[in-house]
């Protein structure tokens, strides 16, 4: 049984490998598919958007009902539980045969998603180390988008040799190796809740709502790189089309990695609208410009500025909640960025199928500023 610092902080480590085996599975398919779907299968932007993002929608109601499930099943089972949707949703892509069949794959792997993100982020926070709240918060998705800056561009270069389902296939053993390193994972005994289900889902909502419609519009940024940033690269005469994805991942891991627990201290309401105004930026530099070097710099502001947009917000959530309803009420502020990237993904889709991949940047680019106001604003009203 573990009983001691460094015991629990091997537990964090174990963590670390169950969510990066776990998301290995969609940061690869974020480079096959579009070689399968538009390559291969001849579907169009709007097509290639609409499902590569609808994962993020089951997404949502995946991390609210993994909130809710893991008070009752513990935080082992859940992950167990999506490891095997993650690595079934993939492995079905080798049956699908229509775009309907290819948007249900990709629904079924949205629910995995939201189960791992909602149990990694509360067991992560429960595990007694000595890492600062935030650095916490930010670790998980800093797996994600270390993950994304790899798996998307090697995604896309076996893809190119192997085919995409090919690809996908060999990507769905990783979530299974996750399942065996759970078990080397301490799991905290969990509050035992007073309330209802529906109680603790209102109390929840009352603390995540506003912070969570504002990462929503945070999460443009991201959709538009994970979406279609390669496709952009590919429009601009890029010499590697995958290198605006993987500057966004690898610049995000650097900020998390290094800067935040010099910062974390500071007061989160203080900053979030410079980082908002920092991603908007960036997003206007890649979607105006064709220069590789001003490219790779928007890339690497939209990544400063979303690396810290969730873990402050995240913060300002954890401290509004009691211990009884924060796991919940962190999957449901979370279960707002997919819900940015499900609706950036499809939106941003259809105006690069309309005009150009470019012009879609742009657009995201003005919905995050309105993200700053709207953080400025309702900031300075409480």
């Amino acid at each position: 049984m573990h009983t001691n610092t460094n015991e629990h902080q091997d537990s964090q480590l174990y963590l670390i490998a169950a969510v990066i085996c776990c998301y290995s599975v969609v940061g690869v398919s974020f480079g096959a598919l579009p070689t399968l779907l538009i390559n291969e299968e001849k579907l169009s932007h709007l097509s290639l958007g609409a499902i590569i993002g609808s994962y993020a929608f089951t997404a949502i109601p995946g991390r609210i009902v993994g909130g809710l499930l893991m008070a009752y099943i513990g935080y082992r089972m859940l992950l167990i539980i999506a490891a095997l949707i993650l690595s079934v949703s993939t492995c079905a892509v080798l049956l699908a045969s229509s775009p309907e069949h290819f948007l249900l794959t990709r629904l079924c792997l949205g629910i995995g998603v939201g189960f791992m993100m909602s149990v990694t982020t509360a067991w992560i926070i429960d595990l007694p180390t000595k890492t600062g709240l935030a650095s916490k918060l930010g670790s998980i998705g800093t797996l994600n988008y270390l993950v994304l800056a790899f798996g998307a561009p090697l995604g896309s270069y076996i893809s190119s040799s192997l085919g995409g389902r090919s690809t996908l296939f060999l990507s769905s053993i990783f979530p299974l190796i996750s399942i065996a390193i759970s078990f080397k994972i301490y799991s905290p005994r969990l509050v035992r809740r007073q309330t209802s289900s529906k109680q603790l889902f209102i109390k929840s909502s009352k603390v995540s709502l506003l912070p969570g419609a504002i990462l929503m519009m945070s999460g443009f940024g991201y959709a538009s790189i994970v979406s279609l940033g390669i496709d952009l690269a590919k429009y601009k005469n890029l010499a590697w089309p995958g290198a605006i994805v993987f500057t966004f991942g690898f610049v995000m891991v650097l900020s998390r990695t290094f800067i935040t627990r010099h910062i974390e201290n500071h007061n989160a309401s203080a900053i979030c609208s410079l980082l908002f105004l920092i991603e908007t930026i960036g997003l206007g530099v890649i979607a105006y410009f064709s220069n590789p070097l001003l490219l790779i710099f928007g890339a690497s502001l939209v990544a400063i500025g979303m690396a810290f947009i969730y873990p402050f917000l995240g913060k300002i959530v954890a401290n509004r909640a009691t211990k009884d309803i924060r796991g919940a009420s962190l999957a449901i502020f979370g279960s707002f960025i997919n819900l940015g990237i499900g609706i950036g993904s499809v939106l941003l889709g259809g105006i690069a199928s309309m005009s150009n991949v470019a012009i879609s940047f742009g657009c995201a680019a003005f919905i995050t500023l309105f993200g700053t106001f709207t953080y400025f604003l309702t900031h300075t009203k409480r």
